[in-house]
């Protein structure tokens, strides 16, 4: 296999490897990225916190990601239907808000309490760091931006490929 074929080839094995690429790389940064912050925990218990909680969010991401990009973008943007997409990618983020609210509330307080930490957090504090999560650096967001980013990439490069070929 070679680079060229792992990128641009639509071969299944392909695409199964470069997602579990994507999502692998993407689990890789949102951990160190978020290895700060849990001053009453020692550094072992958030490397254990913060892999265990990018890896609980990891469905949430997979699921917001893989609706918008193969389910919205083709049936809304694609055919310039641009409200309707507003309308169902806003709906669907709210959704996954609330879903991240209450896993940060039950989960989020669980874990820190099984580390033995005496870091449980309040019920604004929890609302406000399951919307931030969804919102910053490492969240849902912009793991779907960076998805279409590359798709659109990926179709660019053949359109222009098989343009070359024609001409």
């Amino acid at each position: 296999m070679n680079l060229h074929d792992f990128i641009f080839s639509n071969e299944r094995r392909y695409r199964l490897t470069r997602h579990i690429t994507f999502w692998l790389c993407w689990i890789i940064f949102a951990g160190c990225v978020q290895l700060t912050g849990y001053t009453p925990m020692t550094w072992k218990q958030i490397v254990i916190f913060q892999s265990v909680r990018v890896l609980t969010r990891l469905p949430l991401h997979l699921i917001f990601c893989y609706f918008t990009v193969y389910f919205l973008v083709p049936r809304f943007i694609q055919k310039g239907r641009y409200k309707q997409f507003v309308f169902f990618f806003l709906l669907s983020f709210l959704l996954l808000l609330e879903i991240s609210y209450l896993w940060f509330f039950y989960a989020g307080n669980a874990i820190t309490s099984v580390l033995n930490s005496t870091a449980l957090w309040s019920p604004f504090v929890t609302k406000f760091f399951s919307y931030y999560s969804c919102i910053n650096f490492t969240g849902p967001i912009p793991a779907c931006c960076l998805m279409l980013t590359i798709k659109y990439y990926k179709d660019w490069y053949k359109k222009q490929k098989q343009s070359e070929i024609l001409t």
